[in-house]
């Protein structure tokens, strides 16, 4: 099954030390990350009451969930590594073996390598300046999007955030993939640092993709469609923890093989509101005023 991906950019912006040559100082270093999702959730934009914001859409919730962030305090572990790495070559006594161990070690963040010093003994372990951001780097053919209605109040009880988020019947989902119309420094790197990491990322999990099998040995493929037609839409009634769940469907026409833009042209014309056994077909404005928590888009 080919997942969709999530792709993490991590920016540091300085980190350095007086024991790197300007060979290892990691200014300007972009780190990828990959995660596989079936849903991608989303939180609606709030405002200072913690409501809905009035006119909040779907775009601007993907706009918040891909906007660029500034991390203050950001250690780069990949920099510790090289850094104690270097520390320790530096030494009177060089301890080969730790210093191979670090050199060799890919698991950062989960390894054991800081055990090997004292707390605070490695003069480099201060912390840097840093921007995230995250980008879809590969789209799926059914898009799931789950906004993220309930929260914890300051009083400790879960509470759901009523309020209308608007929504496309046609997604393009184009400035949220990392390719050159994305906004933001990191977007703008994608193509030439996360497709060949992408690529990489595809042939190490041929397990979980596998019609990786067949093209492993060609670059990855960058004009899949990103235009989405909405399918489906997920009402909650009642509060966290109880209540009902409707869906209002679309049925799709039969395409017709020598009018391709038919199918788009004909998307939302037919919709059908289904709760429990009560099926009923309802305008295309009843779904456009949903208060959605799931949402179905599929790929044209």
């Amino acid at each position: 099954m080919n997942l969709p991906i999530v792709m993490y950019h991590i920016g540091v912006l300085w980190q350095t030390s007086p024991f790197l040559t300007p060979k290892y100082t990691s200014k300007g270093k972009l780190s990828l990350d990959f995660e596989n999702f079936h849903c991608l959730p989303l939180s609606p934009v709030l405002n200072a009451n913690g409501d809905i914001t009035s006119g909040c859409s779907l775009v601007d919730c993907l706009k918040y969930f891909t906007v660029v962030e500034h991390l203050d305090n950001y250690r780069c572990d990949r920099c510790w590594h090289i850094i104690a790495a270097k520390y320790l070559s530096l030494r009177s006594e060089v301890d080969e073996e730790k210093v191979s161990k670090l050199q060799s070690c890919v698991d950062y963040g989960t390894c054991s390598c800081r055990d090997m010093f004292p707390l605070e003994s490695l003069p480099c372990s201060s912390s840097s300046r840093a921007t995230k951001q995250l980008i879809i780097s590969q789209c799926p053919k059914i898009l799931c999007i789950h906004f993220l209605r309930a929260s914890v109040g300051l009083d400790g009880e879960p509470i759901k955030h009523q309020g209308h988020i608007s929504f496309p019947l046609l997604l393009n989902l184009s400035p949220f993939t990392g390719g050159a119309s994305s906004a933001g420094p990191l977007a703008m790197n994608a193509q030439r640092d996360g497709q060949q990491a992408l690529h990489l990322y595809r042939q190490l999990n041929m397990q979980a993709n596998a019609d990786v099998s067949s093209s492993s040995s060609s670059p990855p493929q960058l004009s899949r469609s990103k235009l989405y037609g909405l399918a489906a839409v997920v009402e909650h009634y009642g509060k966290c923890g109880g209540g009902h769940y409707a869906v209002y469907r679309r049925v799709a026409s039969n395409p017709d093989p020598d009018d391709p833009g038919k199918p788009v042209a004909g998307l939302g014309k037919r919709w059908f509101y289904i709760s429990d056994g009560y099926v009923s077909e309802v305008p295309e404005e009843d779904v456009l005023r949903a208060e959605a928590t799931l949402l179905f888009y599929e790929r044209l």
